[in-house]
């Protein structure tokens, strides 16, 4: 999405100022720009890793309460969350019962190849911002050189 700095070119779907900022957020990303002395530049991601996180750390906590209290070694608390947020019922005072049923079915191969290409962009914005970091870097090291 290109977003003129002045905000004359906004898409329809973000028509406000800060509606893609909000939308970012809400997605668990962050954004971020910087100058040089020849563009702008705006970076953001999304965390498409939300889900991983919270089961790596939900599990932390389920194994090391499950040594005083091993009934919670067999509870899919994670899953569970996941679920009631996906659904938009996930609230502070949920019941939580830790019994997760895995859905039944075909796997959605699409979903995985919408993964595959998350990860290949990403690698691609990272790999160019090391470029655009090393091209603003180049002309500064040229001039403490002949300094």
């Amino acid at each position: 999405v290109h977003v003129e700095a002045d905000g004359y070119m906004r898409p329809k779907k973000y028509p406000t100022e800060g509606d893609f900022q909000r939308y970012v957020s809400d997605h668990g990303g962050e954004m971020n720009a910087f100058t040089t002395n020849y563009y702008t530049s705006y970076a953001f991601t999304v965390n498409n890793n939300a889900f991983a996180m919270l089961e790596r750390d939900v599990n932390n906590l389920r194994a090391t309460l499950g040594r005083f209290a091993p009934e919670l070694l067999e509870t899919e608390y994670a899953r569970e969350i996941w679920a009631l947020f996906e659904q938009g019922e996930l609230r502070p005072d949920s019941p939580l019962t830790g019994v997760f049923a895995q859905p039944e079915g075909i796997a959605d191969s699409g979903a995985v190849l919408h993964a595959i290409d998350d990860a290949r962009i990403e690698a691609e914005r990272r790999q160019l911002g090391r470029e655009l970091a090393a091209a603003d870097a180049a002309p500064i090291a040229s001039q403490h050189r002949r300094g």
